[in-house]
């Protein structure tokens, strides 16, 4: 939800209930709050876990990652402004992988080295 504060021209005023024709002013207001509903910020999401890509075995054991900048789901909840179904929505759309308890970003050149290692493997065989 997004909330924004309304400036009125009008002054509203607030009196007690009176069963008389007299009325106490107790407060006076010229605003009002104005709360509407939106999408998730889930583009944000991508941009978290690009800082934490997954880089491959041999990198992450010379390089590991911090573990206070990997990300776990509970804590990208906390990062998002959005729901938690949007929130699984948009990692299903993306490569990620859960990595002891973190979510990680695979590359998209991960998908490239596989499908060629796999490949090698096929004529080395010689497969069909």
């Amino acid at each position: 939800y997004s909330i924004k504060k309304v400036e009125t021209s009008n002054t509203s005023l607030i009196v007690s209930p009176s069963s008389s024709s007299v009325f106490t002013i107790d407060g006076k207001f010229c605003n009002y709050y104005e709360l509407k509903r939106i999408t998730g910020r889930i583009e944000r999401i991508q941009e978290i876990l690009k800082q934490t890509e997954y880089k491959g075995k041999l990198i992450e054991e010379t390089y590991p990652p911090k573990n206070e900048e990997l990300v776990t789901f509970s804590s990208l909840k906390n990062l998002v402004q959005a729901s938690e179904a949007e929130i699984v929505t948009a990692l299903a759309t993306l490569n990620i992988v859960e990595m002891n308890g973190y979510i990680r970003l695979l590359p998209q050149s991960i998908y490239f080295e596989h499908a060629e290692a796999l490949f090698d493997v096929i004529i080395e065989n010689g497969w069909r």
